[in-house]
């Protein structure tokens, strides 16, 4: 039995195709909001010529590892290797990819913290000699 066009959308089709494309778009919405979340706060957090980082207390532990304001890692007493948050967020995105888990707007704002710390000119710059 052929359907012709009206009844095809009379059969409710069509209510669900419309329905699939607004779940689309609110699921594209939660994601690009992330995105443009995440990119503009983590741009104020890591811009070098932001006042924020500087504000920002240093915590150790112990002489060898530092979590703020940047993940680092001391090799020796003055060479460190450095965890961009960018990198950091790479890993945590691929975490939640695989174990299937994170809302949709947490995984936007993981892909703009990756794509504002890309924008970095240093972005694969993993070592740096020790702050006096």
């Amino acid at each position: 039995m052929i359907l012709t066009e009206t009844q095809f959308l009379f059969k409710g089709n069509f209510l669900q195709i419309i329905n699939q494309c607004f779940k689309m778009l609110e699921v594209f919405n939660q994601f690009v909001s992330g995105l443009l979340i995440s990119y503009l706060l983590w741009g104020a957090l890591s811009h070098p010529k932001s006042p924020l980082p500087r504000r920002c207390p240093k915590i150790n532990f112990g002489k060898r590892v530092q979590i703020l304001p940047r993940l680092k890692i001391f090799y020796k007493e003055n060479k460190a290797f450095i965890f961009h948050h960018w990198l950091c967020a790479t890993l945590i995105l691929v975490l939640c990819l695989f174990l299937s888990s994170g809302s949709i707007l947490f995984r936007g704002m993981l892909v703009g913290c990756i794509s504002q710390g890309l924008s970095y000119q240093d972005r694969f710059q993993l070592k740096e000699a020790k702050e006096s």
